[in-house]
């Protein structure tokens, strides 16, 4: 992984969790994920490096630092005229 990516983790609580997955065989094409994360109940950052968002089915990590996560918030902001 190049360090200006991100990596991510999806775990859920059950396999009835997931709403689906989509593999294509060529590895040129994408991977979707998608699934029921429930109610969530916290997002926190560990490490000051991964956004922890827990729900009541699962947790999603995502390598992401609250400074970057601001600044693209911000940005999308203003691109709103907010």
């Amino acid at each position: 992984m190049d360090q200006n990516e991100s990596g991510f983790s999806l775990e859920l609580t059950s396999r009835n969790r997931l709403q689906s997955m989509s593999l294509n065989g060529n590895r040129n094409k994408g991977l979707l994920v998608e699934g029921n994360l429930g109610v969530i109940s916290d997002v926190e950052f560990q490490g000051g490096t991964v956004m922890v968002i827990t729900g009541t089915n699962g947790i999603i990590r995502l390598d992401i630092t609250p400074s970057f996560l601001l600044s693209k918030l911000n940005k999308e902001e203003k691109q709103n005229g907010e």
